[in-house]
């Protein structure tokens, strides 16, 4: 469930076409939740590149930009974990119902 504070317009000027990437996100959390950090009340989960890409239809320097732009807004954080060819995606403040 993604709340309507999402949908304001200074959501939509941060996050431009990266909001497909945050929503697909969100939904891969309610399927494969890895871990919920209850001190800094976040969600975090392994997103992999390729897969995200497939579905979004979306290129690599595409994928890598707006898991940039999420970052730099504050929306995500995430870190690449080599071994894995993916990454570990957190969402803080998350609210997502299960």
């Amino acid at each position: 469930m993604v709340k309507n504070g999402l949908l304001e317009s200074k959501h939509r000027k941060k996050m431009g076409g990266t909001v497909w990437l945050y929503m697909k996100i969100l939904s891969l959390m309610g399927f494969y939740r890895d871990t919920f950090n209850v001190e800094k009340k976040e969600i975090c989960v392994l997103v992999y590149p390729a897969t995200v890409q497939k579905s979004l239809d979306i290129d690599q320097e595409t994928f890598r930009s707006w898991m940039q732009l999420l970052e730099i807004e504050g929306y995500i954080s995430s870190h690449y974990l080599q071994d894995k060819n993916a990454y570990v995606v957190c969402i803080s403040k998350a609210q997502i119902r299960f």
